[in-house]
């Protein structure tokens, strides 16, 4: 998971690319934090939950119309994801 790039665009246009390591080194670091947090609650984690590691790229400000669109987010081997806002 630490060799994959993220990769947001917005109609077409890149946003933001970053390697997966600006999460916390490692998004295995920021999965490990969450669960041992979770833990030291008492809580535990489950089949079937799933856990979001982080963003690795600063937000996206957008105001106004410059928001509608089609997102792409690419995430390498592990896939990718749209989202178009009207």
């Amino acid at each position: 998971m630490d060799a994959v790039d993220l990769v947001l665009a917005r109609k077409g246009e890149l946003i933001a690319s970053s390697p997966a390591t600006n999460v916390m080194g490692s998004p295995w670091n920021a999965v490990v934090w969450c669960a041992n947090h979770i833990v030291k609650l008492g809580g535990t984690l489950e089949p079937g939950m799933v856990v979001v590691s982080g963003t690795a790229a600063p937000a996206y400000k957008v105001k106004g119309e410059k928001i509608k669109g089609e997102y792409t987010g690419e995430c390498g081997a592990l896939g990718k994801v749209t989202l178009t806002i009207e």
